[in-house]
């Protein structure tokens, strides 16, 4: 009579088995994305120093920036700052935010942000002089994009 063998689950018997030697260890999206960045680095394609803009380098890796600090700061990064002219901090937007090593959010008041969505690390700058300026120059004929010079 064989040995008894212990009856496997339905969905482990379902999955295929490969030998231990053909087996992929999983990275994470951080080990990833620290990975890419670190080849970019090598490349020269990203300079120590350098200014990184977040959000056109999240959107090129198709990630979020949450990964992409934690993978910024692992390399060396001192302090990591996110700046943002609408600040919808949808869905676990705070969340995230509160639990990443961004030191400040900055963002403008174009939105109104509900008091239970503010968190200690975002900084919410008025852009009251700036239109008001605008409208001013607007009503006088003037350039606004004088402001901006």
């Amino acid at each position: 009579m064989p040995p008894a063998t212990k009856a496997l689950s339905p969905r482990r018997a379902a999955r295929p088995t490969a030998p231990h030697s053909l087996r992929i260890e999983h990275e994470n999206l951080d080990d990833k994305i620290y990975a890419r960045l670190k080849a970019l680095i090598a490349e020269r394609r990203m300079l120590p120093g350098e200014r990184i803009l977040q959000d056109r380098l999240a959107r090129e890796m198709g990630v979020s920036r949450t990964p992409l600090v934690n993978a910024l700061k692992r390399l060396g990064a001192r302090d990591v700052y996110c700046c943002a002219s609408h600040a919808l901090l949808s869905g676990p937007a705070v969340e995230r935010l509160r639990a990443s090593p961004i030191e400040e959010v900055t963002v403008t008041n174009t939105i109104r942000i509900p008091d239970e969505r503010l968190f200690e690390k975002l900084k919410v700058l008025s852009i009251a002089s700036l239109m008001a300026k605008a409208i001013g120059y607007e009503h006088s004929n003037q350039s606004v994009s004088s402001l901006f010079d």
